[in-house]
Formats: structure tokens, C-alpha cells, sequence
């Protein structure tokens, strides 16, 4: 055992050194292979040992192509560092890469801590980038900043690492993640590692409360605007609201769940001892219906429910549902509401609203999810109406504080958290203000004295707050009414009640009746209220009465035709029983009139005065008249009369019209009627304007000479109008009176007849003027005319005019009245034309009047100027210039004046056709014309036209002058131009001259310049070499030829100073360009296979690269190139030669053992641009000597680059170390043997 013991160690090292020498030849053979083949093999360590950048192969944790520079990836972390992997299962042990993982010391947090992520698993001494994403999107830094963006956290050597996030009350899931530093920031990217957290809401120990309260707008005559709100009772001294208004609610909610979900429950009373309270809820702003105007004398107070409580939030809205059972009057009642009928929270949604009911109370549940921590949910309760649910059946008829609204409990989830508030409403504050108008109306409201029956209709109006009862109607005179009226009724508010009764009212004319109605109503409060109103009424009495006329009847038929005349002062007798009679007469319009008659039966009869006879009434001949409340004032009771024994009626007949010394012829007819049918004699006319009177002309149809009853007699007689005076009569009035004897011996006179003659003073004036009193001939004007009608009588009238023609031939114009006529005219000449208007009254009398207007035609003329020659070269000459001067006018002007503008007034210059002078001023008869001319030298230059403007003046004979112009221009022609042509030649043997035979340069560029170098142009020469410019001006020119690359000349570039004559061709013929272009040589030399010095089949082309041969370039015996064959084609180059003679040799001497028996120089031309190839004839041809001896040559080889890395050694460093290792770890191993073998012997 003992040997065993020590024999272990030597085996170990032994085997240890065995390892090595393996080992070590091996890698030798490695390292010598990849020297061998420098670049070929590239050994990487990156990836084989933990900690080295490029990591793991296959990693699944770091590390990848994409890992951003400079950053280490794959690295192991904790107490793996530094062991290495074994893949075949020897010494070393393979290690699972730890997994990076984050975490936080609990999974909830509270708002305002501070989070510890600690992270294992990390590579160590890293750092990495720790993005936290909060619940709502964004990433901040933990630090306490809130500033948009992540930290960093550096692991330690074990590979962990802690970082502190701040949070900051975002309630809500965050998510931290790790990321390799830096971190772009795209939240896509698959992370390291990552942990979530929470930061929930404070968990609040507060259970959800409310303060519920109610409206409160102060007293009616001290309001409250806007409304404050107490928690408290409301009476009148806070208050003030009427029936039909909604009383405000609200109910501030606190201490609530923002994730939950609530029903706040609160109770109405609806009924109190039968009696409806509120009877259903709206929304919250209803105290302006009825109007808040009218009930109060002011505008309705503002309502905030946020009022107090300095809250900002957003309301929102949720409709009321219907409280009634369907077809129930609470139904229809609420439905018929006019008013809003949203409930409204501010802070949060409602989502329900239900109801639960009682005999009295109404309980209503309102689901809401809160948005904020602190809701307030406002509503109205209605005030019930007695015009919807009957007098006594409303709110006011409850006495105390019955207005009740409680608030119930919170609900939230099973949890119910109790309130209790109730808020009162006294019934006070509902302002009960019982009023009522009233108002008695008599039908009829007169009576005829002593009276009548009257119908009173009373009307009594509810214009207070409440429904009110009508309890009496008491009046003065006729007493209680209730009964008849049916009280007591309820009247609503804005209602109206009405009643009539009948009743026999006696009274005068001096007292009137009246009488006072009093109405009483009272409240179904308690204590009642009561309102009061009265109205009186008043008939009056009068008395009635009879009126009628009196008329003469004189066609006897009984009644009162158009025209019959009055009668005047004729006695009426108006009579009733046991009444002393009364008497009227009529006036002058044979009226009467009888007033003051009480009710009855009267007689009305008239006193027929002698010689007259009543024709109405008929028989008896009075009229019977009942005076009653129906018949008041009875009117037409007309009394009719004619004369007795006979009547004498005359007519007078004449014209309308006449004027002024005209006769007026009238005509009279007389008739007569009598009761007794005989007939008047001695019939006689008098007319007090007529001298004589009227004569008989006819009518006794019996020729008895009296006035038969069925006969009609005509008279004549002649008036003479006098001349017009100041202050005369219009119309001529003539009266004629009919005389006669009756056959009783009776005088009968006639009524008057008259006639009346209006005297017409016809009188008409016109008018006439013209907008343009001068003009020119054509132009057009407009007349206006107007005729007046300065008359008193209507005229037809007819408006001529001499030049413009009837401008109307019917015009009828009344006193005063006038028309006005605007007609054009383009006179061509001067003209003065009258307008006449001609009246005819209606009797034909005729009247008239005119008027001129004037217009005066400018003269005008035209003129026309010519020149001869219009064109002169520029040189110039003499030109004629012809004038016409053209009258267009209708009269004859003289010319008085023509002056041009450059050559000033050419009065006495002026010659006609026949070269004798014109004399001015001219005479140019009506379209005619005059032609004159003037003769001048004129000289310019080409573009450079001479211009001049002729003005000729004329005048009429009335002074009015006339000017025309006209210019003219004479241009100056260049001179016609010429060309050039020249040539350029190629000069073939470069020597400047031009030789025989030497042909043109073909497209070659030559420029023209003027003489201060400007090129004008451009020409090409063609395959001749000729070029040419055409359109050159005269002058002298240069001409320029321009060398192209790879062109030249020994010859001028300038040909100057060549002469352009007009209208000529220069042909340069002795002047002229030479060119030349370089050319080359190019030849060859053979080896002369068989030394004969001749150029065989069987010579081929000297190998240049063998024996490289020198060939030289001669001119005029001096070498100028050289050129070194060292290619297998045997070929040499010479380029770029001036035309000319060479000479090509083999340059002497020979390379050794190279010889010629052939030529060794050549002579060859050169011309411009060739490029000469040598012939076989020109070739050199060479051989080698023979060999003298068995001479080996060794071609020179060129060096070979080995690309191989010179061997330093250091690739064996590596194994050295692992040798040295091995041998270490040998040595230990052995060390331990031998103490263990030291320890065992002791």
C-alpha cells in the first residue's frame, strides 16, 4: 500500500508528461500548418471560454449579430467566471448560463413609495437600461424627476443589481424591464427580463356620505340671486315659489370609489291627510312656470349646484322616467309637463332611475358610477297644482311643513350606508296670493225712458297664484246671486267665471240707473285666504224722435224723385193722445225734426198751405209712429206736395263750353199741368242776361195760342260772351223764370231754370333745347322738348317738328299737365329746326306755340400726306411730300394753315400739281378737296427712318375751326450687301506655300470679325476647302481660321482687311489658309531565316523580346526618334511627324551575334495627316552568326515573391503555458503523494 501510494503520483505525472509531449508535437504541427498558408486558416478563441466577448454559441440570454458595439456579450455571471467548458466530458464541467430575472419586494404598492427591482442572473459589472412603463404609457425616470425617459442600474460581480423607482400616485398596473445599456427605447423589443407591480388607490376607510339640501331664493320682495343652498327648513322669510314651480335639490356625495358603482336612494312625500304634496320630481331649474315675472315683478333667480362647494366638474344628464301608472292622471300629468325633466350629476354617470311608492311617500333609486371622489346629483321636486289635481287638492291646502324630501341610504354593493336627512319645505314659502278681477257689463246699456229689461253679465277672473273658490256675487240693487250663478265655483289660475242675470231697470233721462256687483273667493288653505272685487254698471235713458222732409212733388206721383225741390216753412204737427200737439217747420232743405218723445203712439200730419195739394202720405195724409225701445228714433216721414190749379215748368238748355266774343244760342221748353186740365195762356220768359228775352218758336201744336196741358213750348234767345276780364264769372250763369195765367185767372209763376256755360280759356306752350350745341357732323343729340298745357280746359294736341317730324298727333293733356320729348338726331350740317304744338279744346278752339334750338356742325377735314419715294438709300435724296386735304363736312371751310413738324409751316412753300404756288387761306368746297405739295432733300442712315407730321387747319364761315394731321415716314435702305469667299488648303509638305496639286481643308472652321475683333459669324469648308459669308454689309472685315487640335500651319492664321463692296462677291484668290495634320511611319523587320538578305516565305518577324533591335529616325541627316523593338511582331512607330522626308535605319552597331545582309536604311515621305505603312520592300531583315562554341545560355529568371509569414515563435506560447501548467499540476499532485506518504509512515 505504501507503494501504491507513492507509485500513484509518478503514474499521474507520468502520464502528465506523456500528455505533453503528445500535445506538444500536435500543436507544432498546427501552428507550422497554418503558417504554411499564410491567411488560409484563422483561429478564433471568441465564444470558446466564458467571459470572452461573442459569448456562448447558441446563448439563448445575450448576444447576437445586432449587439451594438464595444458591448460584451455571452458573458457568464456569478461563480462561473473563469471555469472552463469541456466538451468532450474531461476535466472541465459545462455550466447552464444563468437566466436574468427581475423582481420587487412586494406586488402592491401605495401611492408616493418608493419600488426596489432587484435583478439576478445579470452578467456582471454591467449595466443595463431599466425602462419602467407607467399604467398610462409613459415612461419616466424613477428618481423623483418624472422626467420623460429610464435609468440605469450596474450589476455587481455576482451579477445582480437593485434599482429604485419613485412613484408619484398613477394609480394602476407598471411594467420594469432590463435591457442591455443603452436601450433605444422601443418598448417592442423582447426584454432581459421584467416584473410587474401595482399602485392601487388608497384603500380609504371613509364610508361614502351626503349632504343633502335645498333651494332657498330669499324673500319675494328681497330675492336671492343666485340661490344659495342650506340644509335646513325653507319658509317664506327664505323662500319664495308658487304652485307648479320645482323646489331645487342637491345632494353633495363624498368619499367615493371612482371603480365602483353606487344608488343614492331618496324619498318624496307625495300625500298628505289626501292632499297632493310634491307629486313628482324634474329637473332642478324650474321656478319660471307660471312666469317668475308676473308672479313676483322680477326674473327667476340663477340655480348653481355647485354653488359653495368649489367644485369643478362636468355635468351629465339622465331622463326622468314617469312615476304614474300607465293611464293614471299622475301619468298624464306628468307627461303634460312642460318643464326639463332630466335629473343631473356633476362628477359621475347615472345609469338608472327607478321608483318604489307608498301610500304617501314616493321612494326613487338613482345608479351612478362616480368619475370623481366627490358627485353632486341635483333635481326638483314639483309643487303640486290645484289646476292639476283640484281646488284643495294641492300643496298649499297642507298646513305646516308637509313639503318633505328625505334622503334614504348610499348603496354599494352589499354595503348600505344609512343618512337620514330630511328636508322640509313650509307651506309658506309656496306663496298663496289669492286676487281675482271682475267686471258687469248691461246689455242693452241704454233704455228709452221709463226703462226695459237689461241682461248683466258678470265675469270674474283668478289672476293670483292659487285656484281659488267663488264663494258669493253680491249686488247692491238686485241682491245675493249665489244660487242664481251656481256658487260656489272653483275658478284656476288665469281662469274666468261668468254669469248673467236678467233684470227690469226704470230710470230718466237725468238718473240713469247703476248698480254694484261684489264678488268673494277664498284659498282651500288653512287658514283660508280670501280675495275681493267689484264692478258696477250703469244704463242711461233716453228719449226717442221723428223726423221726414218736404218736397215739392211735381210729377204728382207721390214720392220724392232726384231733383224735386224742397219746400220751406211748411208746418208739421206731431199729436198723441192726451198729449198737447206740437208744431215744427221745415228749413230750407225741407227737413223737420221732433225729439224728446217718450215711448208711444203719435199722429203726424202736415198744414197744406193754399193752392197746393198733398200727393204724400196718402190718404188720410198723416202717418201714424210708435216711439219704443225697438223704434228709438224713427226717420223718412217725408211729406210730398204739389200746386193746385196748374204748374208752370220751364227748361233751359245751352252748350257747356265757349270762349271769349262767342254767341250762346239758348233754347227753352215750357210745359203746364193743372188739376182741371185747362190750359195757361199768356206764357211769357224772362232772361235777365238776355236782351231781348226769348222769343216763341214753337209747341202750340192746336194754334190756339194757349199752353195745353199735354203741349210743349220752345223759346230762343242769344247771349254774346264778353272779352276776358280780370275777376269775370266762370261759368255764365243765365236764369229764366216762366210766366202764365191759369183758367181760373191764377198767376203761375215757374221755379227758376238755369243754365251755366263754362268760358275756356285754351292756352298750350312748348318748350325746346339741345344737350350739344356744337358738334361734329353725325355726332349724335338729343332734343328735349316739353309742352305745357297752361289752359284751364282739357286739349288734344298734335307735336310737329320741321326737321324731326310729327313727334305725336294725339296727346291729350289736362289744365297743368305736360309732357316731355327727348328724339335724337346726327346732323351732318349746322341746323336750326322749330317745334310746334298745336291744342284743341274740346269746342274746337285751337291755340299754339313753338320753339327753336340750334346746332352748330364743327367743321371737319381730313388729311392724307404722301411721300415720293417713300424709301431713299441711305446716301438720300430729294422727296416729294403730296397733301390732301378733304372737306367732310356739309359746308366749305378755307384752309388756313399746314405746318409740319419738321419743316414748320409750309404756307408759302405750298405748290399745286402744276408747280404753281398755293395761296392760303384756300377755299374747300363741301366734300371737297385740295391737293398741294412740297419738295425737300432728305439724308439718314439705315434703320433710322425719317418721320415727320403734317397739321392742316381750316375754319367755317362761322369761325369754328377744324385741324387734321397725318404722318409720314421715309425710310433710308442699307446698302445691299455682299459676300466673301476664300479657301483653305492643305499644305501637304508643310512648307507655308501652296504647291500644285494641294487640296482644300475640308470642315475647318473660319470666323468673320469686324475690325474691333467681335466675330460676326461662322463658315465650314467644304471638300474643296471653300468657304463662304453671305449678307455681309459693306466694310472691311477680318478673317480668322481657327486650328484644331491636331492641325497646324506655317502659314498666317489672320487674313485682314478684306473689303466688302454692296451688292458685290469677294473672291479671295490670292490670299488664302494653309494647313497641315501630323502623320506617322510604321514598318517592320524580319529575321532572315536563311541569311540571303532577301525577304523569303520562310522569314518570320524578328522577336523583339529576344533580341530587342533599335531603329532611328532621321531628317536632314539628324536623328530626331528613336525606336527600341522589343516586341514578337518585329514592328516599330513613329507618329506625330511633320510632312517631310525621313530617313529609317537600324541603328550600328548590331546586338552581338546579329548581322544583315539586306538594306539597313530606308528613305520615306511623309505628307500631311498620312500615315505611312512600309512596304516588304522596306522591311530590315537580320540573322543571328552561328555559334562559335557550345555556349549554354540560362535565361534570366525573374525572382518569385513567397507570400508565406515568417515563423516568430509566439504561436508557441500558448502551448508552452498549458506545458507549464501540466507540469505544475503534475508536480502538485506529486507533492501531496509524497506527504500523504510522509503521514502514513508516521
Amino acid at each position: 500500500m505504501k507503494d501504491l501510494n507513492v507509485r500513484r503520483p509518478v503514474v499521474i505525472l507520468c502520464l502528465l508528461f506523456f500528455l505533453l509531449t503528445v500535445a506538444m508535437p500536435a500543436s507544432l504541427m498546427a501552428s507550422g500548418s497554418g503558417r504554411g498558408e499564410a491567411g488560409a486558416t484563422e483561429t478564433s478563441l471568441e465564444g470558446s471560454a466564458p467571459g470572452a466577448e461573442g459569448g456562448l454559441e447558441g446563448s439563448p440570454l445575450e448576444g447576437s449579430e445586432d449587439q451594438p458595439p464595444g458591448e460584451q456579450t455571452g458573458a457568464f455571471t456569478g461563480k462561473t467566471q473563469g471555469e472552463a467548458p469541456s466538451s468532450d466530458g474531461g476535466a472541465g464541467t459545462t455550466m447552464a448560463a444563468p437566466i436574468p430575472s427581475l423582481d420587487t419586494e412586494k406586488a402592491d404598492y401605495l401611492p408616493g413609495e418608493t419600488v426596489q427591482v432587484t435583478g439576478k442572473g445579470f452578467a456582471p459589472n454591467t449595466q443595463y437600461s431599466i425602462p419602467v412603463m407607467r399604467p398610462d404609457g409613459s415612461v419616466v425616470k424613477g428618481d423623483g424627476s418624472f422626467s420623460p425617459g429610464w435609468d440605469t442600474a450596474t450589476s455587481d460581480d455576482e451579477g445582480d443589481l437593485v434599482y429604485f423607482y419613485q412613484l408619484n400616485g398613477i394609480a394602476g398596473s407598471y411594467e420594469a424591464r432590463a435591457y442591455k445599456a443603452p436601450w433605444g427605447g422601443d418598448w417592442a423589443e423582447t426584454p432581459l427580463a421584467s416584473v410587474t407591480f401595482t399602485d392601487a388607490p388608497v384603500a380609504t376607510t371613509k364610508n361614502p356620505s351626503s349632504k343633502p339640501s335645498q333651494g332657498a331664493n330669499g324673500r319675494a320682495d328681497s330675492p336671492q340671486d343666485p340661490m344659495t343652498w342650506i340644509n335646513g327648513n325653507v319658509n317664506e322669510q327664505k323662500a319664495h315659489y308658487v304652485e307648479g314651480y320645482s323646489i331645487p335639490y342637491r345632494a353633495v356625495m363624498e368619499d367615493l370609489d371612482t371603480t365602483k358603482a353606487y344608488t343614492y336612494v331618496f324619498s318624496y312625500r307625495t300625500m298628505v291627510s289626501g292632499k297632493h304634496a310634491i307629486d313628482f320630481i324634474t329637473g332642478y331649474d324650474n321656478i319660471n312656470d307660471p312666469t317668475h315675472q308676473s308672479q313676483f315683478g322680477h326674473a327667476p333667480e340663477g340655480i348653481d349646484p355647485l354653488a359653495g362647494t368649489g367644485l369643478s366638474l362636468a355635468p351629465s344628464h339622465f331622463s326622468i322616467p314617469n312615476p304614474g301608472a300607465p293611464g293614471s292622471q299622475l301619468a298624464a300629468i306628468f307627461n303634460a309637463y312642460p318643464g326639463g325633466k332630466q335629473m343631473t350629476l356633476f362628477g359621475g354617470i347615472i345609469s338608472s332611475i327607478t321608483y318604489s311608492h307608498t301610500s304617501e311617500w314616493t321612494k326613487v333609486s338613482v345608479g351612478f358610477t362616480p368619475t370623481s371622489s366627490t358627485a353632486v346629483l341635483a333635481w326638483g321636486g314639483h309643487v303640486s297644482s290645484q289646476t292639476d289635481w283640484g281646488y284643495g287638492n294641492s300643496a298649499i291646502s297642507i298646513n305646516g311643513s308637509n313639503y318633505h324630501t328625505r334622503e334614504e341610504y348610499i348603496l354599494e354593493g352589499d354595503n348600505k350606508y344609512e343618512m337620514g336627512k330630511d328636508l322640509q319645505l313650509q307651506v309658506s314659502a309656496v306663496r298663496v296670493e289669492p286676487k281675482i278681477a271682475l267686471s258687469k257689463d248691461p246689455d242693452p246699456a241704454s233704455l228709452l225712458e221709463p226703462g226695459g229689461t237689461v241682461t248683466f253679465t258678470v265675469r270674474v277672473t283668478n289672476t293670483g297664484t292659487v285656484m281659488v273658490c267663488l264663494t258669493s256675487l253680491i249686488d247692491d240693487k238686485f241682491g245675493n246671486l249665489g244660487a242664481e250663478c251656481g256658487l260656489p265655483k272653483s275658478i284656476g289660475v288665469g281662469e274666468t267665471f261668468t254669469c248673467s242675470f236678467t233684470r227690469t231697470v226704470l230710470g230718466t233721462v237725468a238718473t240713469p240707473h247703476t248698480d254694484v256687483v261684489t264678488g268673494n273667493a277664498e284659498t282651500a288653505t288653512s287658514p283660508k285666504k280670501c280675495a275681493t272685487a267689484s264692478d258696477d254698471a250703469t244704463v242711461t235713458f233716453t228719449l226717442g224722435s221723428i223726423s221726414g222732409h218736404k218736397f215739392e212733388d211735381m210729377d204728382r206721383d207721390g214720392q220724392w224723385d232726384q231733383g224735386e225741390p224742397p219746400l220751406e216753412g211748411w208746418k208739421i204737427t206731431l199729436t198723441m193722445e192726451g198729449v198737447s200737439p206740437t208744431a215744427a217747420y221745415t228749413s230750407s232743405d225741407g227737413s223737420f225734426l221732433f225729439t224728446g218723445l217718450k215711448s208711444g203712439t203719435y199722429t203726424l200730419s202736415e198744414e197744406v198751405k193754399e193752392g197746393w195739394l198733398q200727393t204724400l202720405p196718402a190718404s188720410p195724409g198723416t202717418y201714424t209712429v210708435t216711439i219704443d225701445q225697438a223704434n228709438q228714433n224713427v226717420s223718412a216721414k217725408d211729406f210730398g206736395n204739389c200746386r193746385a190749379g196748374g204748374t208752370l215748368w220751364v227748361k233751359k238748355f245751352g252748350p257747356p263750353y265757349a270762349h271769349h266774343g262767342e254767341t250762346i244760342n239758348y233754347t227753352y221748353q215750357v210745359t203746364y199741368s193743372s188739376e182741371d186740365g185747362l190750359p195757361a195762356s199768356g206764357v211769357t220768359l224772362s232772361d235777365y242776361k238776355c236782351d231781348p228775352d226769348p222769343v216763341y218758336t214753337g209747341g202750340d201744336t192746336d194754334c190756339d195760342g194757349k199752353l195745353d196741358v199735354d203741349e210743349t213750348w220752345t223759346f230762343l234767345a242769344s247771349y254774346t260772351v264778353p272779352p276776358h276780364a280780370e275777376g269775370e264769372a266762370n261759368p255764365v250763369v243765365n236764369t229764366v223764370t216762366a210766366s202764365a195765367m191759369s183758367a181760373a185767372g191764377a198767376n203761375v209763376t215757374s221755379d227758376p231754370a238755369q243754365w251755366s256755360t263754362y268760358v275756356l280759356h285754351p292756352a298750350i306752350e312748348v318748350t325746346k333745347s339741345v344737350d350739344k350745341a356744337k358738334i361734329h357732323a353725325g355726332d349724335e343729340v338729343t332734343y328735349t322738348i316739353t309742352v305745357t298745357n297752361t289752359g284751364d280746359c282739357d286739349l288734344s294736341v298734335e307735336v310737329a317738328d320741321d326737321k324731326l317730324g310729327t313727334l305725336e298727333d294725339d296727346l291729350s293733356l289736362k289744365p297743368g299737365e305736360s309732357k316731355t320729348y327727348s328724339p335724337k338726331a346726327n346732323p351732318e350740317a349746322d341746323v336750326e329746326n322749330t317745334v310746334t304744338a298745336t291744342g284743341t279744346d274740346v269746342i274746337g278752339g285751337v291755340v299754339s306755340d313753338s320753339a327753336q334750338a340750334a346746332v352748330d356742325v364743327l367743321p371737319d377735314i381730313s388729311l392724307q400726306k404722301k411721300a415720293s419715294p417713300s424709301s431713299l438709300p441711305e446716301t438720300g435724296g430729294e422727296v416729294t411730300f403730296a397733301f390732301v386735304i378733304t372737306n367732310n363736312g356739309e359746308e366749305a371751310v378755307s384752309l388756313t394753315s399746314l405746318v409740319d413738324s419738321v419743316f414748320g409751316d409750309l404756307g408759302e412753300e405750298l405748290v399745286d400739281g402744276e408747280g404753281q404756288p398755293v395761296a392760303l387761306p384756300a377755299v374747300i368746297a363741301p366734300h371737297g378737296s385740295l391737293t398741294c405739295y412740297y419738295a425737300t432733300t432728305l439724308s439718314g442712315q439705315a434703320g433710322q427712318p425719317h418721320q415727320n407730321t403734317a397739321t392742316a387747319t381750316a375754319e367755317d364761315d362761322d369761325g369754328n375751326q377744324a385741324t387734321a394731321e397725318d404722318p409720314e415716314t421715309v425710310n433710308f435702305l442699307p446698302l445691299p450687301p455682299g459676300s466673301i469667299t476664300g479657301y483653305k488648303y492643305e499644305d501637304l509638305d508643310a512648307d507655308g506655300t501652296r504647291d500644285p496639286g494641294e487640296p482644300g481643308f475640308q470642315d475647318a472652321v473660319i470666323s468673320l470679325k469686324d475690325k474691333d475683333g467681335e466675330v460676326l459669324s461662322t463658315a465650314t469648308t467644304d471638300s474643296e476647302g471653300r468657304f463662304t459669308f453671305t449678307d455681309v454689309q459693306p466694310g472691311t472685315y477680318d478673317l480668322e481660321a481657327l486650328l484644331e487640335y491636331g492641325v497646324f500651319t506655317k502659314a498666317p492664321t489672320v487674313i485682314a482687311d478684306v473689303e466688302v463692296v454692296a451688292g458685290q462677291a469677294t473672291v479671295l484668290t490670292d490670299r488664302y489658309f494653309l494647313n497641315y495634320r501630323l502623320g506617322s511611319i510604321t514598318g517592320f523587320k524580319y529575321l532572315d531565316a536563311n541569311a540571303d538578305g532577301t525577304l523569303d516565305s520562310g522569314d518570320t518577324p524578328w522577336n523583339g523580346l529576344k533580341t530587342p533591335i533599335l531603329v532611328e529616325l532621321l531628317r536632314d541627316g539628324q536623328v530626331v526618334a528613336t525606336y527600341n523593338i522589343h516586341n514578337e511582331a518585329g514592328a516599330y512607330y513613329f507618329e506625330k511627324l511633320e510632312p517631310g522626308t525621313y530617313q529609317v535605319r537600324e541603328a550600328q552597331p548590331f546586338p552581338k551575334d546579329v548581322t544583315s545582309k539586306a538594306k539597313t536604311s530606308i528613305e520615306i515621305k511623309v505628307t500631311s495627316g498620312k500615315d505611312v505603312v512600309v512596304g516588304q520592300e522596306g522591311y530590315f531583315l537580320n540573322f543571328y552568326l552561328p555559334e562559335v562554341a557550345g555556349e549554354v545560355i540560362t535565361p534570366q529568371v525573374e525572382p518569385q515573391v513567397t507570400r508565406q509569414l515568417p515563423a516568430t515563435g509566439m504561436d508557441m506560447v500558448p502551448w508552452l503555458l498549458a506545458s507549464a501548467a501540466l507540469l505544475f499540476l503534475g508536480l502538485l499532485v506529486l507533492a501531496l503523494a509524497l506527504k500523504r506518504t510522509r503521514g502514513t509512515r508516521n
